[in-house]
């Protein structure tokens, strides 16, 4: 197999997605199904996703990870927003930026309970306490508990 060596962030996120699939087949296999496309402007210049399926990152963001677990990690973590269907699930009037709060913790949550490494990024906004508050709850559960 061909090593990737490119510190390219869309050969960063390519190992990330192989590595992710041998080490967590799980989210690996979903991740094979996102495409990639760069983005200087989605994501307030970080990652997201779309109901589709896609993924758009910012060049500088994925380039700012100091691992390849920290990849994987923001690889899963997106994915897991579509499989936990969180676009469609948004309250109708609701506050955009607490709902992404709380998806996060879910999110995170089930990622680090599977054994993922979870980015030092992810880390600042998603600590341990909160993992542990809120772990159990839905995504809606615990928006309205933010609130």
């Amino acid at each position: 197999m061909k090593q990737i060596q490119s510190e390219n962030p869309r050969d960063k996120l390519t190992k990330a997605r192989m590595q992710l699939l041998i080490a967590h087949p799980f989210f690996g296999e979903l991740v094979m199904r996102m495409v990639f496309y760069e983005s200087l402007t989605a994501g307030v210049g970080t990652t997201c996703v779309d109901h589709k399926g896609n993924l758009y990152y910012h060049p500088d963001w994925v380039s700012s990870f100091a691992t390849n677990a920290e990849t994987m990690f923001e690889l899963a973590h997106e994915v897991m927003h579509l499989v936990q269907r969180c676009t469609v699930r948004f309250p109708q009037g609701g506050d955009h930026k607490v709902w992404n709060i709380a998806a996060d913790i879910k999110v995170d949550t089930i990622l680090v309970d599977a054994g993922l490494v979870q980015s030092n990024v992810s880390k600042k906004n998603v600590t341990p306490a909160l993992m542990d508050k809120y772990r159990g709850l839905t995504t809606e559960q615990i928006y309205y508990s933010l609130l």
